[in-house]
């Protein structure tokens, strides 16, 4: 965590065109410390060193998916 830390919470629609190839289209983009998923979305962590959390929202709890460790 750092310090002065402020979190941006993104909401993106992402669209699968071919083999590696995805469109991202930006939603909306908000500072809220209590912003709320709701069940089957995803939250995606990234750490100022390049690391990362994958979690998934699922009946009401959030469940780690994967991470990646730089």
């Amino acid at each position: 965590m750092f310090e002065d830390e402020v979190r941006l919470n993104v909401v993106v629609e992402y669209h699968f065109l071919n083999m590696n190839s995805y469109e991202v289209t930006l939603i909306t983009a908000m500072r809220k410390d209590d912003f709320y998923f709701s069940d089957g979305t995803f939250q995606l962590e990234i750490q100022s060193d390049g690391s990362s959390s994958l979690y998934k929202s699922e009946r009401g709890k959030v469940k780690l998916i994967s991470e990646f460790i730089n």
